[in-house]
């Protein structure tokens, strides 16, 4: 039997089609083959390369970008050429999650698998292996018995191992995974090893050892993310409803830097097929009328960062929420430390600051640390060690829910202890998250009182404008603002924009 499975990539593609108002309509569909099922080791690898065959011809695989650990492109193809002739024993492939790492894999097996025999293994298919010999060797036997039998025969031959995944596994079973791994390079001389995974946390490539390829899977560039959302939302009107939410709300922000081969632009927000796909969908909902979702800069961006938690906590029983929990606090010590905006972190302090979610089995600490840290919400500090969140934005929306908590920290809310902080809500976008957030929105008037006491020549209406609910929530929420000016008299400053306020009501 041939089994098709919709690929991490399909699903997003076929996410983005599903919506209505910020995607289009339609179907395209990747699939690819996956080994087993008693089929001969030929005939899976026709079916796989079959599939990738199909699935470039139709537009639905996109070649993946590598980069080396000296900052040198590497195309798919320069890949292939590299495993087909051998040159490396050791590859390490590191890339963060949704960037289609699993797809990868999968479009290299198609690729190589008629020039070198080819093996996929998960660590966890080896980790749960009993058998009395080599744990890698047991799975692959199991894929293709006749092959793996003619390897044996002759220990010279060449093979391929792809190991995936060893970062999902217990800590304490990963040693066991790389004994055996490393074990097939000693029985097989000639063999290559390639470790996917996403980029190491908590020890040293997780002892692969001496690497001849190191690369990384590269986030979107600027040009990447253009092209991914103009092929998954086609219709050009939908296009321009999104690009507009993203606008909006500030997710549309492009950094560039120079390097080797030149200037590279990126969208920090846009930087995975997930993180398009999340966004479309939430575009989705707060666009729809009929829906009581509404969107503030702060609630998209609270979205976008719960997905890129959610994948890489659910394996261990932890929600997105749970997550935030354990960030929250690792702000708020900082901040009770230091005014700085300057956030930094490291598995030490993570470690020693997870509580059991509730609800959940016990985990190991450092294990929920490094998942958090391998997050596309952290990258590692560019100066002085530990991580750092991977954009400014996000800085400012995470200091943004600690100022809201001190604000809800009193039985009767107080908006002057937001007002203590008058340089933090100058800072970036912390304002324009903060009057998104549950107390924030409670103390918007006097906050925008406030703002317009201290500055009243500035145009303050629109961080309001990017920061208030969108919908019928603004509607009410501009109603109770003008039934508190009138009650207390505010500045003309206040009133003006209050005026201005009134023609934001009609978005979208």
């Amino acid at each position: 039997m041939v089994l098709h499975k919709v690929t991490p990539i399909s699903v997003l593609v076929l996410a983005a089609l599903a919506l209505p108002d910020c995607g289009p309509s339609g179907h395209v569909v990747m699939t690819s083959s996956t080994a087993g099922g008693g089929q001969s080791y030929q005939r899976q690898c026709e079916l796989q390369a079959s599939s990738q065959r199909s699935d470039l011809k139709e537009g639905a695989y996109e070649p993946a970008h590598l980069a080396t650990d000296k900052g040198e492109a590497l195309s798919e193809a320069d890949l292939v050429a590299r495993l087909a002739s051998g040159q490396a024993r050791r590859i390490a492939l590191f890339a963060a999650g949704g960037l289609g790492k699993t797809r990868l894999s999968t479009s290299l097996r198609a690729q190589l698998c008629a020039t070198v025999p080819t093996f996929f293994v998960t660590a966890a298919e080896v980790a749960r292996a009993s058998g009395p010999g080599n744990a890698v060797l047991e799975v692959i036997g199991r894929q293709a018995r006749a092959e793996l039998d003619k390897l044996s025969a002759d220990p010279a031959a060449r093979m391929l191992v792809m190991l995936d995944a060893i970062d999902e596994i217990d800590i304490d079973a990963r040693p066991r995974v790389m004994d055996a791994l490393l074990h097939v390079l000693d029985r097989f001389p000639a063999a290559q090893l390639l470790l996917l995974a996403r980029p190491p946390i908590l020890d040293a490539d997780y002892g692969l050892g001496q690497i001849d390829l190191h690369l990384t899977l590269q986030s979107f560039s600027a040009a990447q993310a253009d092209a991914y959302i103009a092929k998954a939302v086609p219709d050009a009107d939908k296009r321009a409803v999104f690009q507009r939410f993203l606008q909006r709300h500030g997710l549309d922000a492009k950094e560039c830097s120079a390097s080797a081969t030149g200037e590279i632009c990126a969208y920090p927000y846009l930087s995975s097929y997930r993180d398009v796909t999340t966004l479309a969908e939430f575009c989705q909902q707060s666009v729809d009328p009929k829906s009581d979702n509404t969107s503030s800069r702060s609630r998209a961006h609270e979205v976008l960062a719960g997905a890129r938690l959610k994948k890489e906590l659910e394996s261990l029983g932890w929600t997105a929420e749970h997550a935030f929990q354990l960030v929250d606090g690792l702000v708020a010590a900082q901040r009770t430390a230091s005014e700085t905006r300057d956030l930094r972190f490291d598995i030490e302090a993570c470690s020693a600051a997870v509580r059991p979610a509730a609800g959940t089995a016990a985990v190991q600490p450092a294990r929920v640390c490094e998942r958090i840290l391998q997050s596309a919400l952290f990258q590692p500090a560019r100066q002085g060690g530990g991580y750092q969140f991977s954009a400014q934005g996000i800085v400012d929306l995470f200091v943004a829910r600690w100022l809201d908590r001190e604000l809800g920290a009193r039985k009767v809310l107080d908006c002057k202890v937001a007002l203590k902080h008058t340089e933090l809500l100058k800072s970036g976008d912390v304002f324009r998250y903060l009057v998104g957030q549950p107390s924030g929105l409670r103390c918007v008037s006097p906050l925008m009182d406030d703002r317009c006491g201290r500055a009243p020549k500035s145009d303050l209406i629109e961080p309001l404008d990017d920061g208030l609910p969108n919908g019928r929530a603004r509607t009410a929420i501009v109603q109770r603002m003008h039934s508190e000016y009138e009650a207390t008299y505010w500045k003309f400053c206040t009133r003006k924009t209050l005026k201005s306020l009134d023609g934001t009501l009609t978005w979208p």
